[in-house]
């Protein structure tokens, strides 16, 4: 499955690994870090924390109490686009939602 280990059992050594993530990624990880690593989930962690390929930006904090309305707001999904007419996802007003013509 997930293990480390079912790499080298396909060949792909934890030197060659190692290698991999470095080149792929720009990191220097040493070896160590590569063999504390039981599951590949994890040494994926270890390489988006190592690596600047990655945006590592921290989320905002949002204390509900201090601005309710615009914390809400951030939440509410948007189909904005859904209105632009310079937008791929533009629809047209359906002719039924039109009041009628007398």
């Amino acid at each position: 499955g997930d293990m480390c280990s079912a790499l080298e059992e396909q060949g792909v050594t934890r030197l060659m690994l190692r290698d991999w993530c470095n080149r792929m990624f720009q990191t220097q990880l040493s070896l160590r870090s590569v063999d504390m690593c039981a599951r590949l989930g994890e040494l994926a962690d270890v390489v988006v924390l190592a690596s600047t390929h990655f945006e590592k930006t921290s989320r905002r904090y949002r204390a509900w109490h201090s601005d309710v309305y615009n914390n809400f707001i951030d939440h509410v999904p948007s189909d904005a686009t859904h209105h632009d007419a310079g937008s791929i996802c533009y629809r047209a007003a359906d002719p039924v939602s039109l009041p009628p013509v007398l």
